[in-house]
């Protein structure tokens, strides 16, 4: 009988090589991570920008939908002050202790101003007192859609989550559904799988059969 010194393959895995990956596993792994730094980007951009916005802009959300359609709810208005406001312009303005967003319609002789929500449902506002010029913060300039979602899912969630799938529209809802299923298919995508070497393949002499 033959001896020979035998060497035991301990079955420790072995990181392959990159020459030993698949292309198309390589690929994949750097497109997933191009689409997580990209993500993580946007994101902090949109916080950055969101925090200057509440911190640099005069600016509202809106709740209600007594401006709809012109300013639906997940609204966010911007005001800017004027000398004096005319009929036909949205402004924002203090009444009952609450702030108002609704369209000038009239300005009474001693100065009352009388205002009512674009909503085909709505009626002339009132207000005791009604407000007056030095009431109006000032006029909407700008009034972007589902810029103030944000805010609203904060005080309202229930309430602006039925608005955000409503205004979202089918369109919009398929749009969003393909971009959360990608976006969770890079978030959990694999990296290349490492693979054991076999005792032959690693170049490890296996015990010899006896003779």
């Amino acid at each position: 009988m033959e001896l020979a010194r035998t060497h035991t393959f301990s079955g420790r895995q072995e990181s392959p090589s990159p020459d030993n990956i698949p292309a198309h596993r390589r690929s994949r792994s750097r497109l997933s991570r191009v689409v997580r730094t990209s993500m993580f980007l946007i994101l902090v951009v949109i916080v950055a920008g969101g925090a200057a916005l509440l911190a640099f802009t005069n600016h509202s959300y809106v709740y209600t939908p007594s401006m709809y359609p012109t300013i639906p709810p997940g609204s966010m208005i911007f005001v800017e002050h004027e000398p004096t406001y005319h009929v036909g312009e949205v402004i924002e303005f203090h009444a009952n202790g609450l702030v108002w967003a609704h369209r000038l319609i009239a300005i009474k002789p001693n100065g009352d101003l009388v205002t009512k929500g674009d909503n085909p449902a709505s009626r002339p506002d009132v207000f005791f007192p009604p407000p007056r010029m030095n009431d109006v913060i000032g006029k909407v300039v700008y009034a972007p859609k589902f810029l103030g979602f944000p805010q609203l899912f904060v005080h309202h969630p229930a309430y602006a989550w039925q608005w955000f799938i409503f205004e979202l529209g089918v369109i919009g809802k398929v749009i969003l559904g393909l971009a959360v299923g990608v976006l969770v298919w890079f978030a959990f995508a694999r990296n290349p799988k490492r693979t054991s070497l076999s005792p032959a393949s690693a170049g490890v002499p296996t015990q010899p059969r006896d003779n």
